[in-house]
């Protein structure tokens, strides 16, 4: 690890023009293997753009199906089969989508909407360039991802930095960006909130006059995490973890089940607790990356076998989107903070 500290805050990307006549597949292959590179590592809901974008009217333009508002609609309940044997629930709304009114969410009468097109628009005049936009659950969540920083934390580990864009239109959270890391090499994602470290959201009732304030304290967030979380994995490759160190970790983290006090054996099968620190130990003997000079057998290392397995290989029920949600704020992020605080107090 050398003496100067270097991240990249540059933003700039080089295009690969693939023409209409004549392209071979080289070509598309190395376009579209570009393209995965970007924004997140799972595709469920979102699109990447080929050319990134800076404003909410291009947003829109690029994904159509995230150029919408929503429109709040009174509930009633409905007690016969008569057209007036209903009762008005005074306590809550409905959120519709405007473009096909399909429910985004029930939320308190009170509860003050974002709306996704100004949302998309937060950012404008400030140069940050959204690399991939999409929703879950049918619109009720809404993200967009752009890059920020990137920084080696051993030669040719490469770390990007990237700043996320969340809203849940469902009423369980506000607009709020999230710093998410991005191992180049194998895609392994990793919230900032599992260092401790919190994202910033803006209350919807507040949401007109706090929006430009919010969208430079986002972006000046986003890059201060770049910074210390380079210096911190940084540290963390230049610290020795041991094989027997790692199994300990990985059985704080996936205990066996109890014994019955009774019987004196365990209350449940193990099977699939002790196939999950097979694989644990496996990435980190033999994961994605852990050939780099500098990586295996380091507490950096042990961090990206633990990232491997919540990003791509932990089961997670709901497909894609559900995998999206887990890491970004779900039990995936909160398996790996518990993972990085262990590490931390075995290598301390």
């Amino acid at each position: 690890m050398g003496d100067v500290l270097q991240v990249d805050f540059g933003q700039k990307r080089e295009t690969v023009p693939v023409s209409q006549e004549g392209h071979t597949d080289a070509d598309e292959a190395f376009v579209s293997a570009e393209l995965r590179a970007r924004g997140l590592p799972w595709g469920a809901g979102g699109t990447v753009l080929e050319h990134p974008v800076t404003t909410g009217a291009e947003i829109e333009a690029a994904v159509p199906g995230c150029a919408f508002n929503v429109l709040r609609t009174p509930l009633y309940a409905q007690h016969g089969d008569g057209p007036h044997d209903r009762t008005a629930i005074d306590s809550h709304v409905a959120l519709l989508r405007d473009d096909t009114l399909a429910k985004v969410g029930i939320v308190g009468k009170k509860y003050g909407v974002v709306q996704p097109r100004s949302m998309w628009r937060i950012f404008d005049g400030m140069d940050v360039k959204w690399e991939q936009v999409g929703s879950l659950r049918g619109g009720s969540i809404l993200y967009a991802v752009a890059s920020v920083a990137k920084y080696d934390v051993v030669k040719g580990d490469t770390v990007e930095q990237l700043m996320m864009l969340w809203q849940a239109l469902d009423g369980s959270g506000s607009v709020r960006v999230i710093p998410l890391g991005k191992r180049l090499i194998c895609m392994n994602m990793m919230s900032a909130t599992v260092r401790g470290v919190q994202g910033i959201s803006i209350r919807h009732t507040r949401f007109a006059e706090q929006r430009l304030d919010f969208a430079a304290k986002a972006l000046r967030r986003t890059q201060e995490d770049a910074v210390a979380s380079s210096r911190v994995y940084q540290a963390m490759a230049g610290t020795r973890m041991s094989g027997k160190q790692f199994a300990e970790v990985c059985m704080k983290l996936i205990p066996d089940m109890p014994l019955d006090p009774e019987t004196g054996e365990f209350a449940a099968s193990n099977g699939k607790r002790e196939a999950n620190r097979d694989q644990l130990m496996a990435n980190f003997a033999t994961g994605v990356g852990q050939d780099i000079v500098g990586v295996q057998g380091t507490a950096w290392g042990a961090l990206n076998a633990v990232t491997e397995f919540t990003t791509h290989q932990r089961s997670s029920k709901g497909g894609e989107g559900a995998r999206v949600e887990s890491n970004v704020l779900g039990s995936a992020q909160r398996f790996a903070g518990r993972a990085y605080q262990a590490i931390h107090a075995m290598v301390g």
